[in-house]
């Protein structure tokens, strides 16, 4: 028998903040941590205080990035002009705006009119930006906000419906060069990592704390850490002489305890990635961003999204996938039941990459892959 559809299953908007927390994930009394889906706490703490979106004009957009420089080269500009279907007079939102370079080249494609809303939860990077994008007046506004929270301060800026999205989400290289943060296995700065610097957790509290099970699949779920559980076990055995404070402490160490060194990158390299996911949020609140972007975008505007490794890139090529069909029930079933309509079209069927000339003057772009979906009516 044939399924048959039912019609479309539109998503509820929901209140969300315009600007929220990375998780807080803890560890229970039992050593879990227990972070939800949507990154809010679970273990009957109380929510994060009132947020606070930090909003303006570019010429009045005031800050410092603490002497860091605008060293972030964006990749795959051409592409992600291409694919967003810039125009003139157009409206876009940049919900990863980081040092502003692809805002400027958005802005740059929809003269003179276009409009763009940046978002970033890091001050630094929105200070960078703010000089990056000062040059485009009025038509550029700076927001302090989680990206996964884009449709309501997109909305609160009378954003919405707009022609595009963009999602880029590698490590800002602005994050990488302030030793301070912690991000880089060769800082000697504080083991931090947080995107938004007044989060509450830090990497130090989850090495420091978390029981060893579930270092152990942290490093193994969001780094893919061959060597996850010798990795975990060690660095509980050792913390209990001396704690990690120092990046660079935990990169030597985790350096030391493996015993295989992958090709071509640090040996601590997938133990950091799993670290900087875990308390930032970032695939939950990658899932809750793709959504977001989706209910944001006219029909016929797109989605693009640059991710930098697999479990980035598997969301999003599931989301666009899932959201691309009519129905999604499992596929025993002798008719839909889910109402599931496709709001999306994939643009492309698999993720571009850059050309070799981009590698060679910016190896960072070199992991960098890029999807992109058409908005249906």
């Amino acid at each position: 028998m044939k399924r048959t559809r039912t019609g479309r299953g539109e998503s509820s908007s929901r209140r969300i903040s315009g600007s929220t927390r990375p998780s807080e994930a803890k560890p229970s009394s039992s050593g879990t941590p227990t972070t939800s889906r949507s990154g809010s706490r679970g273990d009957g703490a109380p929510s994060s205080p009132e947020s606070r979106a930090v909003s303006r004009t570019i010429s009045e957009t005031s800050g410092s990035s603490d002497g860091i420089e605008r060293a972030h080269e964006p990749v795959l500009v051409a592409e992600v002009l291409a694919e967003l279907a810039t125009r003139e007079g157009g409206r876009y939102v940049d919900a990863t705006v980081g040092g502003g370079g692809h805002a400027a080249a958005i802005l740059d494609a929809a003269a003179p009119s276009g409009r763009l809303l940046g978002l970033d939860r890091d001050p630094a990077a929105l200070a960078i930006a703010a000089r990056e994008l000062a040059r485009f007046g009025d038509r550029a506004i700076l927001a302090r906000a989680n990206f996964a929270d884009l449709d309501d301060v997109a909305g609160t800026h009378g954003f919405v419906p707009v022609d595009g999205v963009l999602l880029d989400l590698g490590l800002s290289s602005i994050q990488l060069a302030d030793e301070e943060r912690g991000f880089s296995f060769r800082s000697r700065g504080a083991l931090d990592m947080r995107a938004d610097p007044d989060g509450s957790i830090r990497a130090a509290d989850i090495v420091n704390s978390w029981a060893e099970k579930d270092l152990r699949r942290v490093f193994a779920e969001y780094g893919e850490e061959p060597e996850a559980a010798r990795v975990a076990g060690a660095i509980v055995r050792r913390r209990v002489k001396a704690p990690f404070e120092a990046a660079d402490d935990l990169g030597r160490f985790v350096a030391g305890v493996k015993t295989r060194r992958p090709r071509g990158i640090d040996p601590a390299t997938r133990v950091f990635q799993a670290l900087r996911i875990a308390v930032n949020d970032e695939l939950a609140n990658l899932e809750r961003a793709l959504a977001a972007a989706m209910r944001s975008v006219r029909p016929g505007g797109r989605i693009v999204v640059i991710s930098f490794h697999s479990l980035e890139d598997r969301i999003v090529k599931q989301f666009f996938a899932r959201e691309s069909r009519d129905c999604i029930c499992p596929p025993h079933l002798p008719t839909c039941v889910c109402g599931h309509r496709a709001g999306l079209r994939a643009l492309t069927r698999r993720p571009l990459r850059a050309a070799s000339a981009e590698v060679d003057r910016n190896p960072r772009a070199r992991s960098a892959a890029l999807r992109a979906a058409e908005r249906l009516p």
